[in-house]
């Protein structure tokens, strides 16, 4: 049995997914490669099968169910103990696999690995470069790392992560969120499962425009999840969190909100503008709890 199947989700992406296959050629030892296609209208198959890759090795949606949907469909699907899940826009550094599996059978105990990334422009032109120290960092589920999240947001990167596909298979994502499904998984992981950074650059993510999450942080899609996602976590938990860790989340959505209506006034998005800055209301709500009302309400007049 091959030690990890990499799942390519795609949708519509013909214009990048040959340089993810390219950069996964000769790194296939003991792994599986399958790609899930979510509906597309393009020419993304035939990219696929044009580079070498055998039609067995394509799953086809019935239907367009979604990014997230089609990872827990693909969990299901494999049978090796862990899943690498790279999306169609990104592509891997030739010692890609080679790390990721030393590390595994290092930590062989963590659910969830990921390394160190590369931001890349629409022509794979380098943005930011991530750390490349080789640092190994185990982060132990409980509190503290949960709280951590709550704080900072999504702190790894789904694409180029390895996990455990028994994992995925308990916690799920959840599919409603198209976003922020990853951080909402993040969070619940946090309290259980054991995680993995290498800090090693072995990944490069692609940013354009025509991808759906730049169309997600246009509508502020983004921050209407998080705040969401936030909310439940404080509830469920509301034994573990303090009236200063509600209002320090609540001043920085004020923050993020205000900043994002801002930007959208000055290109003129006026209506888009007005949404997002009515997810001021949400925030507080999502956030308040019995007992705490009246600091966060305080908080929100000095956050304004």
């Amino acid at each position: 049995m091959a030690w990890c199947t990499i799942v390519v989700p795609t949708f519509n992406g013909e214009l990048f997914v040959r340089d993810l296959i390219n950069s996964l050629a000769g790194q296939l030892t003991n792994c599986d490669l399958i790609f899930i296609d979510d509906g597309s209208t393009d020419d993304t198959v035939n990219a696929v099968i044009g580079c070498g890759i055998s039609p067995a090795n394509i799953i086809f949606n019935k239907q367009n169910i979604g990014l997230y949907a089609t990872i827990n469909l693909a969990a299901k699907l494999v049978d090796s103990e862990y899943i690498s899940i790279l999306f169609q826009d990104d592509y891997v550094m030739p010692n890609y696999i080679a790390k990721m599996q030393d590390v595994s059978k290092r930590y062989p105990s963590a659910s969830f690995l990921w390394p160190a990334i590369n931001t890349v422009d629409e022509s794979g032109m380098l943005l930011l470069r991530g750390l490349d120290t080789g640092r190994e960092e185990v982060i132990e589920p409980g509190l503290e790392p949960w709280v951590s999240a709550l704080k900072r947001g999504t702190f790894w990167t789904i694409s180029g992560s390895v996990s455990k596909a028994d994992a995925i298979r308990r916690l799920r994502f959840r599919e409603e969120h198209p976003h922020c499904a990853d951080y909402e998984m993040l969070l619940r992981a946090l309290r259980s499962e054991r995680f993995l950074y290498l800090e090693r650059s072995l990944v490069n993510i692609r940013i354009h425009d025509q991808q759906a999450s730049a169309g997600n942080l246009r509508k502020s899609i983004d921050l209407a999840e998080q705040i969401q996602i936030v909310g439940e976590n404080l509830n469920r938990s509301s034994k573990d969190v303090s009236t200063q860790l509600r209002i320090w989340l609540l001043l920085k959505f004020l923050r993020k909100i205000a900043y994002r209506a801002v930007g959208q006034i000055s290109r003129r998005q006026f209506v888009q503008s007005v949404r997002t800055a009515g997810l001021i209301w949400a925030a507080v709500n999502a956030i308040a709890r019995k007992g705490a009302a009246a600091d966060v309400r305080r908080a929100a007049r000095l956050g304004s």
